[in-house]
């Protein structure tokens, strides 16, 4: 298990056992596993698209 930070504060455990991680790299999740390791470039697009989307909900 590992602890993953979703940002803004938000924390959660996810099992990483099914994938070769080390801290500091970004993982996608699905039900608290981390099922792939991502390179930083793609995750901050994702993040950066996952921003605008919870913008535009206001």
């Amino acid at each position: 298990m590992a602890l993953c930070d979703a940002g803004k504060g938000e924390t959660f455990q996810v099992d990483i056992s099914i994938v070769d991680v080390k801290i500091g790299d970004y993982v996608i999740t699905n039900n608290n596993y981390a099922i792939r390791v991502i390179p930083e470039e793609e995750a901050k697009a994702i993040i950066k698209l996952w921003q605008d989307f919870k913008e535009k909900e206001r």
